[in-house]
């Protein structure tokens, strides 16, 4: 296995010291970053124009979102369901309910497959056993569950270039799983590992231009990169114990922006790693990502 280096470092772009950075999303047709951060109740936006990211405060938890066709309105995932957030006002429009049943749960990672279907988990957050469920939200409207085994923290969600293969993992478990998976019907088969993480947990994914994934591995201090065969490709260290999500952006779709988190984090700890909960972003020379699938 020959790892390539990176000579570029992950420099600060955001100063926002997240409790629980999730969620970094970019828009190609605003040119603008928008990332959550859960614990804090807050949505950001990092405009082209913008000197410092723009806040929205939010009344309930964010945890997941999408892009939708309206360059003001986004999908949130909240804590206990979903809505369309207007992002001009911030009036929420509730679409429905999850998880009513389950009140130990709430919402976490979420991702919209290449037919505009919505995907997401929701997390035991009191004793992260797997008592969470799969779900997608269709681009008809309706609401379904993904024959996934029950999970206790959702996460790494993203798919293939030609969106046949899901990604995902529970983050208890020190692993990247995938299935096959058909967007038409939501039928998930051949249910596999797709990649060890023996240093951390993975977090949030993404896919490049060449169906890499790349993977926040929470707990590592690091980024990795991962060849379609589960292999590693490169790492990328961050100076947070805590890193988060990934996702492309930038113009050219060549900045790997990477957001982090201070939650849990003493002050010991939060004394030798001052940037924790900031955003971070990596320029790339030799990859580029693909632009994000909205809702829809």
């Amino acid at each position: 296995m020959m790892m390539l280096e990176l000579l570029a470092k992950p420099v600060v772009q955001a100063a926002v010291a997240d409790t629980l950075g999730e969620c970094v999303l970019w828009d190609e047709r605003l040119q603008t970053l928008r990332w959550l951060d859960i614990l804090g109740k807050r949505i950001w936006r990092l405009g082209p124009e913008d000197a410092t990211p723009a806040m929205l405060s939010t009344s309930t938890r964010p945890a997941c979102m999408a892009l939708t066709a309206d360059p003001q309105r986004l999908l949130v995932g909240f804590e206990d369901g979903l809505s369309f957030l207007n992002t001009e006002s911030g009036e929420a429009t509730r679409l429905c309910d999850v998880d009513t049943d389950k009140p130990y749960t709430r919402l976490n990672d979420g991702r919209c497959d290449r037919d505009g279907n919505f995907l997401f988990g929701t997390y035991d957050e009191v004793e992260q056993k797997p008592r969470g469920t799969w779900y997608r939200y269709t681009a008809a409207g309706q609401l379904e569950k993904l024959h996934l085994p029950p999970v206790a923290i959702p996460n790494s969600l993203c798919l293939s270039l030609d969106g046949r293969t899901l990604y995902f993992s529970d983050g208890v478990a020190r692993c990247i799983q995938c299935c096959d998976y058909d967007a038409r019907t939501g039928q998930v088969s051949n249910l596999r590992v797709f990649a060890p993480v023996p240093e951390g947990y993975p977090d949030g994914s993404t896919v490049d231009a060449q169906g890499y994934i790349w993977n926040a591995e929470w707990g590592s201090s690091r980024v990795v990169r991962y060849r379609p065969d589960g292999q590693i490709d490169r790492v990328i260290s961050v100076p947070v114990s805590q890193p988060s999500c990934v996702a492309f952006g930038g113009a050219a779709l060549d900045t790997l922006f990477i957001t982090s988190a201070r939650v849990g984090l003493s002050a010991e700890h939060l004394a030798t790693q001052p940037q924790a909960g900031h955003l971070f972003t990596v320029k790339m020379n030799d990859v580029k990502g693909i632009t994000e699938s909205r809702w829809g």
